[in-house]
């Protein structure tokens, strides 16, 4: 990850307290044609744009192929049991550190905070917006 953006905010309480990190798009690895145009409109529209492959025994294979279970490799169909499935963002991308009984760890915040961090993302929203919103967040008090 290559950060862009970090902030601190230390809330009333130590169990409010978070991190926002904003990073910088990834590099895609060279399997896929990306059209800038089309990557665009994808995150105005969703507000991000992921590239998904697989990699087994250190060489890249496309999505497809982690998806079937078998790759051309050096031209023969190879079976990858073990091949491990990664993403990139094509586009930047936000999220928060939190700790794991802040009251940010509940559906409420999973449900709705897409919404927030991706106009944060667009320059559609202040920090001090986000900030008012996280504060509305009461103590966790699930045990888990």
């Amino acid at each position: 990850m290559l950060i862009y953006k970090i902030a601190a905010f230390r809330g009333n309480s130590y169990f409010a307290d978070f991190v926002y990190v904003q990073c910088i798009p990834d590099k895609p690895i060279g399997l896929y044609k990306h059209n800038k145009i089309e990557i665009e409109e994808h995150f105005n529209k969703y507000g991000e744009y992921r590239e998904g492959f697989g990699v087994f025994k250190r060489k890249f294979i496309s999505s497809q192929e982690y998806h079937d279970g078998f790759a051309l490799i050096k031209g023969k169909p190879v079976e990858i049991e073990g091949a491990i499935f990664r993403t990139r963002n094509m586009t930047k991308y936000n999220f928060i550190i939190a700790a794991k009984f802040s009251p940010y760890n509940c559906n409420v915040f999973y449900r709705d905070s897409d919404d927030y961090f991706i106009k944060l993302l667009k320059g559609e929203l202040e920090f001090e917006s986000f900030v008012t919103w996280m504060r509305s967040f009461p103590k966790n008090m699930t045990d888990y």
